[in-house]
């Protein structure tokens, strides 16, 4: 096939991704402040998605064409977690927290998710290459850690993720130096074999926990971030432009700090022995590895902000990403949907596009790791957003979201 009827292929794919978009729009033309929220959230779901996408087949950051992708390496994982936990706060009554027994019905609703996260992020964990994280088995153990937490207050979460940001990365460092546990010790994402065996179940749980690609302990608290702010009134201009700027002052923070402390505060001379360009080169490689954690041979490391290195300076900079693009997709949500309906397709079946994509890079290349070029990401995303558009012409939701929430309710209606 020649490059120009690629070309062709992939722009008429994108027509049809926008055509097929279209009833999504329509279904969204009321302007209330409900209609106003969901499509922020769909649209921001839609990023994230996206970005997982650039992360998993784009170019490497360090590669001559992939270095504008590096935006999307951490940050969307972080900005799916901290979409779930708002999820978590809708399902538990939004503003209006749950009590008695709606708390109850939401705590059982959430536990049959987590399962259903579980057995999903298992079986695709099984399909895919090590080199991919699958998230789900994250999701899962995370939504359990949020079910106590349910009744707190806006303001008592973001202290508590606050300190957890700070705490987990120390915790984890302390316990991975004890164990010499390093990112070859335990798969990135457990899979099916985790139930094979004690040995293969232990892994599982460590790399969940503490050593994976998303260590529980170091990003729980993005989630509870989620789970604060959707306790908010996100259809309110104010709260809005609060979480823009909060976002822009803590992204700031984390990694505006993280550079200064390298490239200004000697940080890299420290982890280099002495050598600033030992010390420089050690911190790019850790942090194209994007292990999920950083080595345990200098606290210095814990300074450090790669992405998916599960230091404090990186949870507060890829939360303040996630807070800045929440608020940016509710303040544009009314003027943009017409032209990013694609996007909103894809952000209203999130769950069942991400499932997909991992489906597709396995039928394509298997165990291995998948090539990784703007042409295939062009073709993934393209292709994805078209078959989401044409999906949401007939159905309201995914089918993994159908299923996903059809189990729930069940789950929750039991108790009636």
């Amino acid at each position: 096939m020649t490059a120009a009827r690629e070309r062709a292929i992939m722009v008429m794919s994108l027509i049809a991704a926008w055509l097929g978009g279209r009833r999504c729009g329509k279904e969204f033309t009321p302007t209330d402040a409900r209609s106003t929220r969901l499509r922020g959230l769909d649209l921001a779901r839609g990023i994230a998605v996206l970005g997982m996408f650039a992360a998993h087949v784009g170019p490497a950051p360090d590669a001559s064409t992939g270095h504008l992708l590096g935006v999307f390496h951490g940050r969307s994982a972080a900005l799916f977690l901290f979409l779930a936990g708002l999820s978590l706060a809708l399902i538990s009554g939004g503003t209006r927290r749950a009590e008695d027994s709606l708390l109850h019905r939401s705590r059982v609703k959430i536990t049959a998710r987590a399962g259903v996260m579980l057995v999903l992020g298992l079986l695709l964990a099984s399909l895919v290459s090590d080199d991919i994280g699958v998230i789900l088995p994250v999701y899962a153990l995370l939504f359990l850690l949020v079910l106590p937490l349910l009744r707190l207050r806006p303001q008592t979460l973001i202290l508590l993720a606050g300190a957890l940001a700070i705490s987990g990365p120390v915790l984890s460092y302390l316990i991975r130096h004890f164990l010499d546990l390093t990112p070859e010790s335990t798969p990135q994402a457990p899979g099916l074999s985790a139930l094979t065996s004690w040995d293969n179940l232990v892994n599982g749980i460590m790399s969940l926990v503490l050593n994976g690609g998303y260590p529980v302990l170091t990003v729980f608290p993005i989630m509870l971030v989620g789970l604060s702010i959707g306790r908010l009134d996100l259809s309110a201009q104010s709260v809005q432009r609060r979480l823009l700027g909060a976002g822009a002052v803590l992204s700031a923070v984390g990694y505006g700090g993280s550079a200064l402390a390298v490239h200004v505060g000697g940080l890299s001379a420290v982890i280099g022995s002495g050598s600033v360009a030992a010390g420089q080169e050690e911190i790019h490689a850790v942090a194209s590895a994007e292990a999920g954690t950083v080595p345990t041979t200098s606290w210095a490391w814990l300074l450090t902000a790669g992405p998916h290195s599960g230091t404090p300076m990186e949870i507060l900079g890829a939360t303040g990403c996630a807070l800045a693009v929440l608020g940016a997709a509710l303040l544009i949500a009314d003027r943009v949907h017409r032209v990013l309906r694609p996007v909103y397709a894809v952000g209203m079946m999130p769950l069942t596009a991400y499932a997909a994509h991992l489906i597709v890079i396995w039928a394509v290349v298997g165990h291995e790791e998948p090539p990784e070029s703007w042409r295939i990401l062009a073709a993934l995303s393209i292709t994805t957003m078209a078959l989401a558009g044409i999906w949401l012409r007939y159905f309201r939701s995914g089918p993994l979201e159908w299923g996903l929430r059809a189990i729930s309710n069940a789950a929750g209606g039991r108790l009636r």
